[in-house]
């Protein structure tokens, strides 16, 4: 199933569109999300774009879980559990993903090292 989006009425709703975008493995959905469909996604050192960039958004799992959400007159910041995504109002008043930021989620096979003693 193909989701066809342009825009958003709010930030948070941007958010769940690119959860469910990724999910489907859609990266033309994930494209129409992005403002003029370019696509930019950052990852500790390396920074990717178009399909690279959908590719990673997959591979790392995104899911939208926002903690803090900023929104300005026509720019919003969410910070979620381990990516931050940048989004803008566009003419149409519709919100626009600009950035992803992507941090590796933690190893959860390796245990926190504990004191013997």
């Amino acid at each position: 199933m193909a989701i066809s989006v342009r825009a958003a009425a709010s930030p948070e709703e941007l958010e769940t569109l690119l959860e469910d975008a990724v999910l489907l493995r859609d990266g033309a959905a994930v494209e129409a999300l992005f403002e003029h469909g370019d696509v930019l996604v950052a990852e500790v050192a390396r920074v990717s774009r178009g399909a690279e960039g959908s590719e990673l958004l997959s591979r790392q799992g995104y899911v939208a879980s926002p903690r803090s959400v900023r929104v300005g007159y026509c720019a919003a910041v969410i910070a979620g559990e381990h990516t931050v995504t940048v989004s803008c109002r566009g003419p149409d008043q519709g919100w626009r993903l600009l950035a992803v930021i992507v941090a590796p989620a933690p190893d959860k096979s390796q245990q926190p090292i504990t004191s013997s003693s």
